[in-house]
């Protein structure tokens, strides 16, 4: 349950708009504080002596109550135990201030802290479909063609299409998704129509759905036309059951008019090339409110560019995905997936690259949720995630900075 602040006409209207019972508390000048709402969102407003008839004449039932901590109890229908409080145990009051804190993304595989080097050889590439060798089965929207190859001589042309078309590439029997760690394919968009947002998901050879079926938008920074970008996307994220196979690989998309070329659809084993989740949230009955986080990069200068500003394709070919999920549904909240220095400028604040003695070049990215609200809980969490060989940078950390609430 949380308490927002809000303004007495735009109180009045939430109040009126809901037909809520209405508790206030007198100040004793005049004044009164007016309380509304339900269990989960209790709206809070004062009510200056000017507005106080126009109060008593919209809301001739309202409850008075004794105290704030009563009101609160009483709208929500809780006790003034499970009210919200600050970090140091006293009601969560207006403008009070949140302890302020900071922790370390950890890794979900390991709990631990370390986002660097990884001396494990690269996992084996399985090829699902690149227009050239015997591999899985293309059919559906489009055809092989030689002009939308990214590599070889053949790649798949969708063609100009109409909402719902699909794509379909299926193997000759189902495998076990567990043997891989990662999906990727290389995309160039000839036409991309507003709001166009493809689907992927898996199934068996039989058609039959396997796990969740997943945005595109979550995991392409950009849908710049004619240009080739590599998509790569865990395969954790479509949430399949360890017990079933797959055999056809499915996308989807939304809109009419859309245009794609796809090519080089691989699967990769479990290796150096990630990918590596590290993920931050809060302790049962508290709530972190994110003021900032922060990305810090470590690379040899021979590896990147010095000279270059915030430079991660050398380092980094698949880019940084910082998203906000809801791990009790497997709902992406939001999610931001930045490739190369015009993704980062766009969408994070970089401080200034430092350059070490023994020559490595240290960048840092920070997100600021600014007037936006991102709170992390024991089910709402913040991940970055990275699915390159990760050998290549000397050190890598993420940090969260917060404020701490209570609110049991």
């Amino acid at each position: 349950m949380r308490t927002l602040y809000i303004g007495y006409t735009l109180w009045k209207q939430v109040v009126q708009s809901n037909s809520w019972a209405v508790f206030s508390v007198a100040d004793g000048t005049g004044s009164v504080v007016a309380f509304a709402g339900g269990v989960e969102l209790v709206y809070r407003a004062e009510v200056d002596p000017d507005d106080y008839a126009d109060f008593t004449g919209s809301f001739p039932t309202a409850t008075p109550v004794v105290s704030e901590d009563e009101a609160i109890a009483s709208v929500a229908g809780l006790g003034g135990s499970a009210q919200p409080r600050s970090a140091d145990g006293t009601l969560q009051l207006s403008k009070q201030p949140l302890q302020l804190g900071v922790c370390a993304f950890q890794r979900t595989d390991d709990s631990t802290e370390e986002m660097g080097v990884d001396g494990r050889p690269a996992g084996a590439v399985t090829v699902v479909w690149n227009g050239d060798g015997t591999y899985w089965t293309a059919s559906g929207t489009g055809s092989a063609t030689t002009g939308s190859a990214h590599d070889g001589t053949y790649g798949w042309d969708t063609g100009v299409m109409s909402k719902d078309d699909e794509i379909d590439f299926t193997n000759s029997v189902d495998i076990d998704p567990d043997d891989f760690s990662q999906f990727s394919f290389w995309v160039q968009p000839k036409a991309v129509p507003g709001d166009a947002n493809p689907k992927v998901r898996w199934k068996t050879t039989t058609g039959s759905n396997r796990g969740s079926e997943l945005e595109l938008n979550d995991y392409v920074s950009d849908w710049d036309l004619d240009v080739w970008q590599k998509v790569t996307i865990p395969m954790a994220d479509f949430n399949i059951n360890t017990s079933d196979d797959v055999g056809l690989l499915n996308f989807k998309f939304n809109k009419d008019d859309h245009h794609l070329w796809l090519d080089d659809i691989e699967l990769t084993a479990p290796g150096a090339a990630g990918p590596y989740v590290f993920r931050v949230n809060a302790a049962t009955g508290t709530l972190k409110h994110v003021t900032m986080a922060a990305l810090l990069i470590v690379a040899p200068g021979a590896g990147w560019n010095p000279t270059a500003f915030a430079d991660i394709v050398g380092g980094l070919t698949n880019g940084i995905l910082l998203r906000h999920r809801k791990l009790s549904t497997d709902t992406v909240l939001w999610s931001v997936n930045s490739k190369d220095n015009i993704d980062l400028f766009g969408r994070y604040h970089p401080q200034d690259d430092v350059t070490f003695a023994n020559g490595d070049l240290l960048v840092g990215f920070m997100v600021k949720p600014g007037g936006a609200s991102v709170v992390v809980s024991d089910d709402d969490v913040l991940e970055v995630v990275v699915r390159d060989d990760l050998s290549t940078l000397s050190r890598m950390r993420a940090y969260l900075h917060y404020g701490l609430e209570v609110a049991p």
